[in-house]
């Protein structure tokens, strides 16, 4: 077994120090001689200066030490505390995720007294309480404002507007007024007409369930040997449908040998026109006639053919119906058409051969139009054959002269003259409103006579 045999120690720099090779006594203690050689001596401590002295600085040093140290009774040692401290650190909460006492008080402070204030809940509920279903273009109180014009004296402004209106017990209404007219037999009447040729839409007026209305087909076109007929007529009270719309139709006046339109309203009556006269025989031609109406249906006067003997009237309308264009003079004077009954006169015959043309006839007095006087050739103007006179009041009187014209028919679609040619005069043109046949210029010539009168509509209501 080996051993490790030491018999010096020396510290690093220091002086080496030999150990003794004898074994001390119990309780020895190495002591130095001062020439690095150390031995065991037995030291009495009580005795012993340097004992004494150093366990005195011992002591002293010890006793202030202890001074220094605190009572075990009164204090924690270390285990103590960190176990109190970790003990207590973990009922802490974590600062990242509280707020500090201080916070806490300031944002309470911001805090409204709930016993004072509405929560969001209770503001929105009352909110909707004043809106209460208001439509959205008045759910603001801007659009409110500009609902009543702005006008920050909106009631005042009402009241002043109301005391300007009229007391509802001491007035009528429109309604009252017209109830009360009608029913007194006068007035509140509305009357439409329609002369221009051809067709428009008519709409019933709202309130209107009834209307009275008279249709009269157009004249004729006058002939070589014959007048044209009258246009015939139809009268009638008709129940309608307001807001409905009605195809009002003018029937045109006839030329050469044409016969007149018929004029209508859809689906309640209509009247037809007068034939177109004759251009190759001497025949009389018919009138037209009415359909429909249950007050009265008319018959157009007749055109006429020409005579030797000056004595073909051209016939007369009945009941609104045109009267008939008489036939022109083959050689001498012409005879007047016929007379409408309510409207439109037939146009006067041609004359010839020095003869005077014949008068328009008359309209009755329900305001239509005489039909245009006849012509004359008027080659001998000094003695005295002068041209037809229009049918009152707006027929034109033919001319007197070589190459004569007939009188133009009355009214804004009176028939047009016919234009004469030589000794043979043109006949005289169809009263407006009902047509009246076109009077026939001289016989076996050309085409000379005068052409039928338009037809024309009337409505009234209340």
């Amino acid at each position: 077994m080996s051993k490790l045999i030491v018999n010096q120690i020396q510290a690093s720099g220091g002086v080496a120090l030999t150990l003794p090779n004898a074994d001390g006594a119990n309780g020895a203690f190495l002591v130095t001689d001062g020439s690095a050689q150390l031995d065991f001596q037995t030291i009495d401590v009580a005795t012993n200066a340097n004992v004494t002295t150093a366990v005195g600085v011992e002591t002293t040093n010890r006793t202030a030490a202890d001074a220094l140290k605190a009572d075990q009774a009164t204090t924690y040692n270390k285990t103590e505390v960190d176990t109190a401290f970790y003990a207590a650190d973990a009922l802490k909460a974590d600062k990242a995720t509280t707020y500090t006492k201080t916070e806490v008080d300031t944002a309470d402070a911001l805090k409204a007294d709930q016993a004072t204030t509405y929560t969001k809940t209770e503001v929105d509920a009352n909110i909707a309480g004043i809106v209460d279903s208001a439509p959205a273009t008045l759910d603001t109180l801007n659009e409110l404002a500009a609902a009543l014009g702005d006008d920050a004296n909106h009631v005042t402004t009402m009241t002043t507007l109301v005391g300007t209106k009229a007391d509802q017990s001491t007035t009528y209404t429109k309604t009252e007024v017209d109830a009360n007219i009608a029913a007194a037999g006068g007035g509140g009447e509305t009357v439409e007409t329609f002369s221009d040729p051809g067709q428009v839409s008519w709409v019933c007026p709202s309130g209107v369930t009834t209307i009275h209305s008279v249709v009269i087909g157009g004249g004729g076109g006058g002939a070589s040997y014959s007048g044209g007929g009258g246009g015939g007529a139809s009268e009638g009270n008709f129940t309608v449908v307001p807001g409905t719309t009605y195809t009002v139709s003018v029937g045109l006046g006839g030329t050469a040998t044409n016969s007149g339109g018929t004029s209508s309203i859809s689906g309640l009556h209509s009247a037809s026109g007068g034939a177109g006269g004759n251009n190759a025989s001497q025949t009389d031609v018919a009138g037209g006639t009415g359909s429909g109406g249950n007050i009265s249906i008319g018959v157009g006067g007749e055109g006429k053919a020409y005579d030797n003997a000056p004595f073909t009237f051209g016939g007369n309308g009945t009941n609104n119906a045109g009267g008939g264009g008489s036939g022109g003079s083959d050689n001498g004077s012409s005879m007047p058409g016929g007379n409408g009954n309510g409207y439109g006169g037939g146009g006067g015959g041609g004359g010839s051969d020095n003869g005077s043309g014949g008068d328009g006839g008359y309209c009755g007095s329900l305001g239509g139009f005489g039909g245009g006087g006849g012509g004359t050739d008027g080659t001998n103007f000094s003695s005295g054959k002068f041209g037809g006179r229009g049918g009152y009041p707006e027929g034109t009187n033919g001319q007197a002269q070589f190459d004569a014209y007939g009188g133009y028919g009355g009214g804004t679609y009176g028939g047009n003259a016919g234009v004469g040619s030589g000794q043979a005069a043109g006949g005289g043109g169809g009263g407006a409103h009902g047509g009246g046949g076109g009077g026939a210029g001289h016989a076996g010539g050309a085409i000379i006579a005068g052409n039928g009168g338009a037809g024309f509509v009337r409505i009234a209501y209340s």
